[in-house]
């Protein structure tokens, strides 16, 4: 029961952009699970807007991460803000990188140099590096709106 209402209060304390991230990661979950379903052929229409979605989410991340050091930068006078994320994020984060990886070895090993490898591949390759892109702008995200709210909340 401790533990749901740590993963409750971690979901509530997201930021918009944490949610966004969070929903391209979930997206990349069902792509994962696509390219790996048995089918006679895979679409791959989902391979141009959902790259530039999450490249858009990611510049999003890079400008508050920027915003967040500028701030900090501002308020070196005050007590450092401790921020930490749970320990299911890291697992998940980590797990992701290690799928990311182990794709990607799997393609080089199989696929001679030069090879196209097909779309099956490619949505494999793309699914496994959209989750761990995600999942780490989720983090950096949340991250740095967490420590923005409490450099402002004395402010209020």
């Amino acid at each position: 029961m401790k533990k749901q209402a740590k993963i409750a209060a971690f979901l509530k304390s997201f930021t918009l952009l944490s949610w966004a991230c969070f929903l391209m990661t979930a997206a990349g979950v069902v792509v994962a699970i696509y390219a790996w379903l048995p089918l006679a052929s895979h679409s791959d229409a989902m391979l141009i807007p959902m790259p530039l979605a999450s490249m858009a989410i990611m510049f999003a991340v890079f400008v508050t991460m920027a915003w967040h050091h500028w701030t900090a930068l501002k308020m070196r006078g005050r007590p450092k803000v401790e921020v930490s994320l749970p320990a299911g994020y890291w697992f998940a984060l980590f797990a992701s990188l290690a799928y990311l990886l182990i794709v990607l070895a799997g393609v080089a090993l199989y696929y001679p140099q030069n090879t196209d490898p097909g779309v099956v591949v490619n949505l494999r390759v793309f699914s496994s590096a959209l989750i761990f892109m995600n999942l780490g702008g989720l983090g950096f995200a949340q991250w740095a709106g967490l420590r923005l709210r409490a450099y402002y909340a004395p402010a209020r």
